[in-house]
C-alpha cells in the first residue's frame, strides 16, 4: 500500500524540479489618432507569455495576418508585422479660426508610422529594404526619430511620442528610458520626456 503513495511523491517531486519556463516577451506600437482633439501618440507595450493558439497566436505560436488586424482595429494595438505590411497615417485636418479665441485656427497634422528603411542596391538599381522592428515617426514631413519593438538589439531609447496643436503652435513630446542599454530598455521604470516645438524640429 505504501508503493503508490511513493510514487505518487516522486512524481510530484519531478514535476517541482523541472526548469520553469522563461518569460517570453511580445512588444507592440499603442497607436492613438483622435482627430477631434487634435492629437497623436506612439507608445511601446510590452505584454508577457502569451498563450499559443489563442486569441492573438492563433496559428500555433504564431499570429496571423488576420488576427493582427483586428488587434490594431479594434484597439490601435499594432505588431511589428502589421506596420512593416502597412504604415499608419493619422492625418488632422486643419481647424478654422475662432473669433476671440484662436484668430488662426489649428494647423493640419499629418503623423506617419512607418517601418524605417535602408537603401539595398539590386540587379535592377538601388531600392529601399525595410529594417524590421524599427519604425520611424514622421510628422508633417519632419523625422521624429525610431521606435524599435521585438527581437533584436534596440536601435533607439524612444519609448513613446505625442504630437498635438495647443492653438499656438503643434507640440511634439518625446520620451526616452533612462537606461535604455540594460534591462529599463525593454521595461523603463524610469523615463526622461521633453517638449518642443514641430516648428524648430529639424
Amino acid at each position: 500500500m505504501k508503493f503508490p503513495v511513493l510514487a505518487v511523491t516522486a512524481i510530484a517531486g519531478l514535476g517541482l524540479a523541472s526548469p520553469a519556463r522563461a518569460d517570453e516577451t511580445f512588444e507592440f506600437l499603442k497607436v492613438t489618432c483622435a482627430q477631434e482633439l487634435h492629437y497623436f501618440s506612439v507608445q511601446r507595450v510590452l505584454v508577457y507569455n502569451l498563450p499559443e493558439n489563442g486569441p492573438y497566436r492563433d496559428k500555433q505560436w504564431a499570429a496571423s495576418a488576420a488576427s493582427s488586424a483586428r488587434l490594431a482595429k479594434r484597439h490601435g494595438l499594432f505588431d511589428e508585422a502589421s506596420l512593416v505590411r502597412k504604415p499608419f497615417v493619422c492625418a488632422i485636418s486643419r481647424l478654422p479660426p475662432v473669433e476671440g479665441s484662436e484668430p488662426d485656427g489649428r494647423p493640419a497634422i499629418t503623423v506617419t508610422v512607418r517601418s524605417a528603411s535602408t537603401p539595398n542596391a539590386s540587379s535592377r538599381g538601388r531600392i529601399s529594404i525595410g529594417r524590421l522592428g524599427v519604425f520611424e515617426i514622421v510628422a508633417n514631413s519632419k523625422s521624429l526619430g525610431v521606435i524599435s519593438i521585438g527581437e533584436g538589439k534596440r536601435a533607439s531609447d524612444l519609448t513613446a511620442i505625442e504630437v498635438k496643436a495647443d492653438g499656438t503652435g503643434i507640440n511634439v513630446r518625446t520620451c526616452r528610458a533612462k537606461d535604455w542599454h540594460g534591462e529599463g530598455a525593454i521595461t523603463p521604470d524610469e523615463t526622461i520626456c521633453t517638449q518642443a516645438d514641430l516648428a524648430k524640429v529639424r
